[in-house]
């Protein structure tokens, strides 16, 4: 359960910098 909210959390972070660098 850990490792999916980490998962999840890192998602999140990679889609906020794509959206970023447009």
């Amino acid at each position: 359960m850990l490792n999916y909210y980490a998962f999840e959390k890192k998602l999140l972070f990679i889609k906020e910098n794509m959206e970023s660098l447009r």
